[in-house]
């Protein structure tokens, strides 16, 4: 019984490790380690009321295990971030170029480069095919990259 019991509480500490250490193997192996322990508890008891409050007890203690974890990373969101790069976008359009006219540097087909006052941005085609040269205009911008339109 104390084998079953300690074979549980070994299953909730790597389910709780599986919340810090990606990869579904520790998680795994403490949710069949949970499942052997509850077949081993209730298999060596005469009395069906303490198997019942084993499995009432490890779903109690699986949730909180649950919650415990969710809290931790909660308290520090990225564990692989350092401090300096806390609030840090990737990339992000320039809001000031919507509206401007620029030059096809590649085909559009429909994604390619654009160029604007000689710098060059990534660009994406609204509708159609656009080719190299043609003037453009900028309608909107997402991420890195500006949505544009042909100029008539």
């Amino acid at each position: 019984m104390i084998f079953a019991v300690s074979l549980g509480l070994v299953g909730l500490l790597l389910i709780y490790f599986e919340f810090f250490v990606p990869g579904g193997i520790l998680g795994a192996f403490g949710g069949i380690l949970v499942l052997v322990s509850t077949v081993l508890f209730i298999w060596g008891q005469s009395h069906i009321y303490l198997g019942v409050f084993y499995v009432f007890s490890m779903v109690v203690l699986f949730v909180l295990t649950v919650r415990l974890a969710l809290w931790k990373l909660k308290q520090r969101p990225s564990m692989y971030a350092s401090e300096d790069q806390a609030g840090y976008v990737a990339s992000k359009c320039d809001k000031h170029l919507i509206g401007r006219i620029g030059k096809a540097l590649t085909d559009l087909k429909p994604s390619g480069h654009i160029e604007v006052d000689g710098e060059r941005y990534q660009a994406i085609s609204e509708s159609t095919y656009i080719k190299k040269g043609a003037s453009v205009e900028i309608i909107s911008g997402e991420g890195a990259r500006y949505k544009v339109r042909i100029c008539l």
